[in-house]
């Protein structure tokens, strides 16, 4: 079996042979110069390959560690809802995909890329320091994790999720997980997500979600954060709720979520003054 063309050298040689013991040797072309390089068992072939992904994975993960880095363009994936890759899109092309892309909605990008219930991703593209590839590849890690969410743009249906789950998930460094999801935009027809880390907005919410728990079991915060503001539309103006009477509400209903947490989500994500200031005077 055949793999790519490589120069002979020991470095080469000793990085494939060494491995596994895999049997390994250069066929010579013509001029007596070594060309091909040549596996003879299947099962020897899959732990190279898997061996110089690994390398590769290592390498990029070195590179991707420089501090500096710079975005050359931006670039447009198709999901559809379940994150299955559709089309791909990078710099400027026959579509337009240049800077202003940034104000496409979904309705614009229906026109130009019809498909039923389609997911759009919107995305710098950088100078080498994170390959496309990687970026497709993160994005869709994200997509595939909170489909759920993304297919209905429901709080209730967003799972915690965390830099590390995608990791995990797209096999590659955390680093790379955090450089690849600045600055994207997911675009669906009920809602525009984020995938920065730290936004907590239910208008444009992030698809990364800190959690918490409802008896036991992980919630998504954008879960509670709802259940507040629906608490706080629903209480009697004369006699508005404390953040302490609604985190013992929430401890009613299963949810850990301490007062100070709802003063928190109250004021930082909702935007609502406390008890005393939405007060009605009778």
């Amino acid at each position: 079996m055949i793999v790519g063309n490589s120069q002979l050298n020991d470095n080469c040689l000793n990085l494939v042979s060494n491995y596994g013991q895999c049997s390994v040797r250069f066929s010579i072309n013509h001029n007596g110069l070594a060309n091909d390089f040549v596996v003879d068992l299947k099962d020897d072939l899959v732990r190279i390959i898997e061996f110089l992904q690994q390398r590769c994975n290592a390498e990029e993960a070195v590179l991707t560690n420089t501090p500096s880095y710079t975005a050359t363009g931006v670039g447009l994936c198709v999901f559809d809802s379940s994150g299955k890759v559709l089309e791909t899109y990078y710099g400027q092309s026959d579509k337009g995909i240049v800077g202003y892309v940034r104000d496409w909605d979904y309705e614009l990008l229906q026109q130009l890329f019809p498909h039923p219930n389609a997911v759009y991703a919107l995305f710098d593209l950088y100078d080498g320091s994170v390959s496309r590839n990687l970026l497709i590849r993160v994005i869709q890690v994200c997509v595939s994790l909170q489909a759920r969410f993304v297919a209905t743009g429901v709080p209730a249906h967003c799972r915690k999720m965390g830099l590390q789950d995608v990791a995990d998930k797209a096999g590659c460094d955390i680093t790379l997980v955090s450089r690849a999801t600045q600055n994207v935009r997911i675009i669906t027809q009920h809602k525009d997500f984020t995938l920065d880390n730290n936004v907590t907005s239910l208008e444009n919410p992030s698809l990364f979600d800190a959690g918490c728990f409802q008896y036991g079991l992980p919630v998504s915060r954008l879960e509670v954060v709802e259940i507040i503001k629906n608490m706080i539309n629903g209480e009697n103006p004369t006699k508005p709720l404390s953040d302490l009477a609604i985190s013992c509400d929430l401890l009613a209903m299963g949810y850990q979520v301490e007062r100070r947490t709802v003063d928190k989500y109250r004021g930082e994500i909702l935007g609502i003054p406390n008890s005393n200031q939405r007060r009605r005077r009778k």
